[in-house]
């Protein structure tokens, strides 16, 4: 996992976390966006909703223990920032202005939007609501080029 107080260039919802572990089309821009954030000394936050529902998701999928799956995520350059009163209350009203959206996944556009970051996501309803990098299906499926260099403070 990423050190407290390092720059914030994208955050990261479940639907794109899973994307790259399940070796998806998309997941090949997801790992592009890591490893791009590892050299440029960035992370990528997550909230602990969208790490449970990727837990969730991925043990329920395969036959890797959680241990292992949890191991490799803390190889990544992930924070993930904690389900705070602010953000949950910040969530429900992304929710009341958006039908449709599920719960789960408004902390994401919320996370993204108060750091000024990227959202990085495979939900097309979510990368409508905030500046994103849409990594799901789609014409340009699985493009690494689809991914723009960035350094430091700046991103996409």
């Amino acid at each position: 996992m990423a050190e407290p107080g390092k720059d914030t260039a994208f955050v990261m919802d479940s639907s794109a976390l899973l994307a790259f572990l399940n070796g998806e089309p998309g997941g090949a821009l997801v790992q592009r966006v890591l490893k791009q954030c590892l050299e440029c000394g960035t992370q990528v936050d997550m909230t602990s909703l969208d790490l449970l529902e990727a837990y969730a998701a991925a043990i329920s999928a395969s036959a890797s223990s959680l241990e292992e799956l949890a191991s490799l995520i803390d190889q990544l350059p992930v924070s993930v920032e904690p389900l705070t009163q602010d953000l949950a209350m910040l969530s429900a009203r992304v929710i009341e202005e958006r039908p449709g959206l599920k719960p789960p996944a408004s902390p994401a556009v919320v996370l993204s939007r108060k750091k000024g970051a990227t959202l990085l996501t495979a939900d097309p309803i979510q990368a409508s609501l905030a500046p994103s990098l849409y990594v799901g299906p789609g014409p340009n499926e699985g493009n690494p080029g689809q991914v723009p260099e960035f350094q430091g403070n700046s991103h996409v």
